[in-house]
């Protein structure tokens, strides 16, 4: 079974005074740091470590432009959403080329819930910073991407496809139809395997299954942005995202970068 890595990279464009320029940027838009808790879901790495490893990848890795750190929502009460987003602003503020963004994943909190069939939503690049996240998985699939959208931000489905046992597939007609008001479908979740049918258990491969599920949006004429990422919770030790380390060799969450960018968002004019 081959192994690859998959590196994608969007050029964005914004709007200047006088004319459009197109850049290429690098980022991570699905990771965990120590603000998510859980002992199967939690993050082992600050957002301060996170950085670290964005901007000094090892030799398996790239160096990122930004980071999104997408703690989940419901381990954002008390006043760590706030805390969150100051950590990502002092980050920002020490480095001239280089965002840490605050986002958040949106789903049930507990074990076995945080893995129900209704799965994850992804909620990234707010144009306004919401107050409050914590209380947003009370919501329906459809409502949660409309309170994604009144503060500006996009919607993801997360590792649409579900990961290990099937579990956390995202589903599209919770609450209405889904595919008609989101913005991307996460169609590879941590290490990418071209050929993977079945997963280390014997459950299909939820990264083709959400390949599959993005083709048929197209099909339908639903434009939605297929995306991946490396949804880390193991800085520094395990391949985020991977069922087997064996499997997957490269290491820490660095090596899956995609630079799907809101291009009108003001954070990203330090770079033009």
């Amino acid at each position: 079974m081959k192994n690859c890595m998959l590196f994608i990279l969007f050029s964005i464009t914004i709007e200047s005074a006088d004319k459009a320029v197109p850049i290429w940027l690098k980022g991570d838009i699905h990771m965990h740091s120590t603000y998510s808790k859980g002992a199967w879901t939690g993050g082992d790495g600050t957002p301060y470590q996170l950085a670290e490893r964005a901007l000094n990848p090892g030799a398996m890795q790239a160096k990122l432009d930004f980071i999104v750190i997408t703690d989940y929502n419901f381990d954002l009460g008390n006043g760590n959403w706030n805390n969150l987003n100051a950590d990502c602003d002092s980050i920002t503020s020490t480095h001239s080329n280089f965002l840490a963004i605050a986002g958040t994943e949106v789903g049930k909190e507990g074990i076995p819930e945080t893995f129900s069939e209704r799965g994850h939503t992804g909620a990234i690049l707010f144009r306004d910073i919401p107050s409050d996240v914590s209380d947003w998985h009370t919501l329906s699939n459809y409502e949660i991407i409309q309170r994604i959208h009144s503060y500006g931000g996009l919607a993801v489905a997360n590792h649409a496809g579900g990961v290990s046992w099937g579990l956390t597939r995202y589903d599209f007609n919770d609450g209405g139809d889904c595919s008609e008001i989101i913005d991307c479908i996460e169609i590879y979740n941590g290490m990418w395997q071209f050929d993977c049918q079945t997963d280390m258990y014997g459950n299909p491969c939820g990264d083709a299954i959400a390949l599959q599920k993005w083709e048929e949006f197209l099909l339908e004429g639903k434009r939605i942005v297929a995306v991946g990422g490396s949804d880390c919770h193991t800085y520094n030790e395990d391949v985020p995202g991977s069922r087997d380390p064996d499997i997957n060799p490269y290491g820490t969450c660095q090596e899956f970068c995609v630079s799907f960018i809101h291009g009108l968002s003001p954070r990203f004019q330090r770079f033009f």
